[in-house]
């Protein structure tokens, strides 16, 4: 909470973001997320936003 109050919030990385509708993916919306439980162990390597520097 201390990171948000001082720094602010992060924005959401597009591909994270949901893509309502299929117009919203040809501008990066959506695009490349990976559902781990798709995967075997349910575990995904994927880019988060990096977090703040303390």
């Amino acid at each position: 909470m201390s990171d948000v109050e001082a720094k602010g919030a992060l924005s959401v990385p597009l591909h994270l973001r949901n893509a309502a509708h299929r117009g919203m993916k040809q501008h990066g919306i959506g695009v490349g997320y990976r559902y781990s439980h798709d995967y075997e162990g349910a575990d995904v390597e994927q880019q988060w936003p990096p977090r703040p520097a303390r």
